[in-house]
């Protein structure tokens, strides 16, 4: 995650507010040095697989979730991958031929399901929406079900960097272009991408000043 220069495109396009920022599919909080490195003074880590959540570290300013993102509230099974990062709600589709090194466990893990919209509402870390205007979403597919339960959220971000898909890493997983039509009803447009030559890359939203303004 993060191949793109984050800092260098956050100041391309006058990204200078350094509030709160929401990281989905944190794994083991790899990011949270390089967010206070930027001045982030609240970071949101959500993180469903059990064993990489009890490996984030705890720091003050970071509040961690043990939890999917989605569109509905409940339980999932996830297809566990032996790196970790690789692991998702969706079952593996060319991911396996573009990446034979990693192989997924037979067995799923049943984890919790959350949409952003009902944990802001109900959370008990005294948490709000507007606390948050960046979002990362590194979920391995399932972006397009966590934009639709962060209707209220999305409001109030300007800033999404994602991963994105041109190809069926996952079966059913959102295309780079669906994503775009999603983000687009809230401001936000696709800046800049980058693509591997597995079809899977990353993309930063911005929504424009004058949409910051309406």
């Amino acid at each position: 995650m993060l191949h793109m220069d984050f800092p260098g495109l956050l100041s391309k396009y006058n990204k200078t507010k350094r509030d709160g920022i929401i990281h989905i599919g944190a794994h083991i909080g790899e990011e949270i040095d390089f967010y206070k490195e930027l001045g982030f003074t609240k970071i949101l880590l959500f993180e469903p697989l059990h064993e990489p959540f009890a490996k984030i570290p705890s720091s003050e300013g970071v509040y961690k979730v043990n939890a999917a993102v989605g569109s509905a509230n409940g339980k999932v099974k996830m297809y566990v991958a032996n790196n970790g990062e690789s692991s998702s709600i969706l079952k593996p589709q060319h991911h396996l031929v573009a990446h034979p090194d990693v192989l997924f466990l037979d067995e799923q893990e049943e984890v919790d399901l959350v949409t952003l919209d009902d944990w802001f509402t109900n959370n008990t870390m005294n948490l709000s929406v507007n606390d948050f205007s960046y979002l990362i979403m590194d979920a391995q597919g399932y972006e397009g079900q966590i934009v639709q339960g962060a209707r209220e959220t999305l409001k109030g971000i300007e800033v999404v960097y994602s991963e994105v898909s041109v190809k069926n890493l996952y079966e059913e997983n959102t295309q780079m272009s669906y994503l775009d039509y999603q983000l687009n009803i809230f401001g936000l447009h696709r800046k800049e991408h980058w693509i591997g030559f597995s079809g899977g890359g990353e993309a930063i939203y911005i929504k424009d000043n004058q949409d910051n303004q309406s």
